[in-house]
């Protein structure tokens, strides 16, 4: 069975092993991630879903409201790539009615991928070293 839901305190432990995973694909910084997960269990602007299946933790994905209207997906990670998109209609199940109505998706992957999922590019990232 494949399910979504909100993360909840006592799940975090089972997760971190999916956060270290999702930092080491995209050579980021696991602190950070971490950070990002936990502050969903504090502060109702940042939103973790997890994705299991037969009660496992297999994927998550976790994001924070930009304003009332827009959402930023941070991190998504699945095991399972059928549970990407269960957790995203659930996501998007819990913003509609909240009036979010746009959704964004820090890729660090290539955008190709994110095409499946409905997304498009709007706007870039840039970086310069200094």
């Amino acid at each position: 069975m494949r399910e979504a839901e909100f993360l909840k305190e006592e799940d975090f432990s089972s997760l971190v092993p999916k956060i270290e995973q999702f930092a080491k694909d995209t050579s980021t910084p696991f602190y950070q991630h971490t950070h990002e997960v936990s502050l969903s269990l504090m502060e109702s602007k940042y939103l973790t879903v997890v994705g299991k299946k037969d009660g496992e933790i297999v994927a998550y994905l976790c994001g924070f409201s930009l304003n009332k209207y827009e959402f930023m997906i941070q991190q998504t990670y699945s095991e399972d790539p059928k549970l990407t998109i269960i957790m995203g209609d659930f996501l998007i199940g819990h913003l509609k009615p909240l009036g979010t109505n746009k959704l964004f998706i820090l890729f660090k992957h290539n955008p190709r991928a994110a095409e499946r999922h409905g997304f498009r590019i709007e706007r870039y990232a840039m970086v310069r070293e200094i």
